[in-house]
C-alpha cells in the first residue's frame, strides 16, 4: 500500500481526496450546527450549503483579484469568513450571529479533519 500512494501524481490523489473531504466538510458543517445549538441539516443540505459557501468564497477572491486589493488581514481572514457567515445564514435561515458562530465553529473543526487525515496519510507512507 505504501510503495502504491508513493507512486500517484498529485492529481490522482487529489482526484480520490477532493470528494471525501467535501464530503467531511459537510459533515463538520452538521456537527457546528448541532454544537451551535441550531437545527442539523439534513446531509444533503449541509452539502449543498456548502458548495454555496465555496461558490461564493471563489466569487469574492475573483472580485478582489480583478479589484487589484492588497492582502490584509481583513481580505484573507475577515472577509472570508463573514461571506460564509452571509451564505450559511441564508441557506440554513438563522440569524446573522448565529451564522457566524457556525462559521468559526465549522472552519475550526473542518482543520481539525484536514489535520487529522493529514496525519494518517502520513502514518501510511512512512
Amino acid at each position: 500500500m505504501n510503495a502504491y500512494l508513493l507512486t500517484l501524481d498529485d492529481r490522482a490523489l487529489l482526484t480520490v481526496a477532493a470528494p471525501l473531504l467535501l464530503v467531511a466538510a459537510a459533515w463538520t458543517l452538521r456537527l457546528a450546527c448541532w454544537i451551535c445549538a441550531l437545527e442539523m441539516p439534513e446531509f444533503g443540505h449541509a452539502f449543498l450549503t456548502l458548495l454555496a459557501v465555496i461558490g461564493a468564497n471563489i466569487g469574492m477572491r475573483a472580485v478582489l483579484r480583478l479589484t487589484e486589493t492588497p492582502p490584509s488581514m481583513l481580505t484573507q481572514y475577515a472577509a472570508p469568513t463573514l461571506v460564509s457567515a452571509a451564505v450559511i445564514a441564508v441557506c440554513l435561515a438563522t440569524g446573522p450571529y448565529a451564522a457566524l458562530l457556525v462559521s468559526v465553529v465549522h472552519a475550526v473543526l473542518t482543520a481539525g479533519v484536514y489535520i487529522g487525515a493529514l496525519v494518517i496519510v502520513e502514518s501510511l507512507l512512512i
